[in-house]
């Protein structure tokens, strides 16, 4: 069964496409339901050739498309087919309800020095209560996560951070983007214009840990196709500060960190990054048509910055109607509506929902009319006491508490051993749990 259903749906995300829709990228994900038979989770970006919608229904309900009855006579089996913008609910119903038979992590997968016929044997020993479906695919280590694309983690920092050197030596997200602004600083010194951001440029490359450099990704050796280079980027919460600085520093080609942070505006200190940004976009004025120059004497093409489509469905264009010397933006709130929608974008390709997107745009509104305020504070006076109210009172750092050696000596005098009861086993519908404590 598991190699029918493979073949079958690689036969209908070739990339030439079928009568109902072309496939660009795919995952597809193996499960075992409780009652032990496999099951398959396919999650497919396409292009159909009529409404989307009317792909979408579900074997045994009154909603049934054509789509539908055609996967059924296909795959001799029960069908359910979503129609959504990039939120995956039944994963999220799954994990909501600590199932025990999703795994959607790939630490073990992805581990160089393992070996997979001890890894599936652990599992199925030490982790689950297998069905025969199961042992016979995972002892035949056939692949349970599949995709069509290849990726790579990108943690992006924060510009505060990013200033010196040392600051740039932490983790492997922060190196990559050492060598970004080593790269694009010879590319401005050669007298040519940087031609991407940090994300599109971290797309071809990763950083190799072992001889401590970048190397270059997607090599194929007599293929005609290769898979699609993806960076899965782990962003801070959408209404924070932090957001608009990994954005700032994630899209916006620029020189160096301090380039993106504030200069000489009076600013909030819980807002750096979004005036910082403002005052980046504010700096922007056209060099010649498709080249945009930037402060800290970076020159860069309109091409490196995002692809945005406007709310009427045209292609926004900075350099259109401009000629050289002219600022891209004529003042604050012009940079302030480009900076918003490059962010709103984003956030709506990740899936978000119109109330969440709603709050983040009255959010942003509101840091607006603050940061306007507090520069057009009349003396030094009012303006520490509005960086006091906000910073100190109102938005108040973060505190790091550690561990007093009192707790520190109860933790390791102490073990708790905490034990779970499958739902399935019991009449209720709730999970107990039983705390045991050991001394050592």
């Amino acid at each position: 069964m598991y190699l029918v259903v493979r073949c079958i749906w690689r036969f209908l995300c070739n990339r030439f496409g079928h009568r109902y829709f072309i496939v660009f990228e795919w995952v597809m994900k193996t499960e075992y339901q409780g009652r032990l038979t496999p099951h398959w989770h396919m999650a497919a970006w396409v292009v159909p050739f009529g409404l989307l919608s009317s792909l979408q229904g579900r074997s045994g309900t009154k909603v049934v498309s054509l789509f539908v009855k055609f996967l059924e006579t296909v795959f001799q089996a029960q069908i359910d087919v979503q129609i959504g913008n990039g939120r995956l609910n039944y994963i999220n119903g799954y994990v909501s309800k600590d199932h025990d038979a999703i795994d959607v992590g790939l630490g073990e997968y992805m581990q160089k020095s393992s070996t997979a016929p001890w890894l599936a044997t652990y599992r199925l020993l030490s982790k689950s209560s297998p069905g025969i479906p199961e042992v016979a695919i995972r002892m035949a280590q056939l692949p349970e996560f599949e995709k069509s694309y290849t990726h790579v983690l990108l943690y992006p920092p924060q510009p505060e951070a990013m200033i010196d050197f040392d600051g740039r030596q932490g983790n492997f997200s922060s190196k990559m983007y050492g060598f970004y602004l080593q790269e694009n600083r010879t590319q401005v010194a050669a007298g040519a214009s940087v031609s991407q951001a940090f994300l599109p440029w971290h797309r071809s490359r990763q950083y190799d840990t072992e001889k401590e450099c970048i190397s270059f990704r997607g090599g194929r050796h007599q293929q005609a196709h290769g898979q699609t280079l993806v960076v899965a980027c782990r962003f801070w919460y959408e209404l924070t500060d932090g957001y608009c600085g990994q954005f700032s520093l994630t899209m916006f080609p620029h020189l160096s960190a301090k380039d993106i942070l504030p200069q000489d505006k009076r600013h909030l200190k819980s807002m750096q990054n979004f005036v910082g940004a403002l005052e980046y976009l504010s700096s922007w004025t056209c060099v010649e048509p498709g080249v945009i120059g930037a402060s800290g004497g970076i020159k860069f093409h309109c091409t490196a910055l995002p692809l945005l489509v406007d709310d009427k469905g045209e292609l926004y264009q900075l350099d259109r109607g401009r000629s050289p010397g002219d600022a891209i933006f004529p003042s604050s709130k012009h940079a302030f509506d480009y900076f918003v929608l490059a962010m709103k974008r984003d956030l709506q390709y990740r899936g978000l929902r119109d109330d969440r997107m709603l709050s983040f745009e009255l959010k942003q509104d509101a840091n607006y009319l603050l940061a306007q305020r507090v520069e057009r504070a009349t003396d030094e006076f009012e303006y520490e006491r509005l960086r006091q109210e906000w910073d100190t009172v109102n938005r108040p750092r973060r505190n790091q508490y550690a561990w007093s050696p009192e707790q520190q000596q109860v933790r390791r005098r102490w073990i708790i051993i905490c034990f779970f009861v499958d739902d399935r086993f019991l009449d209720t519908s709730c999970n107990f749990c039983f705390v045991f404590p050991f001394r050592i």
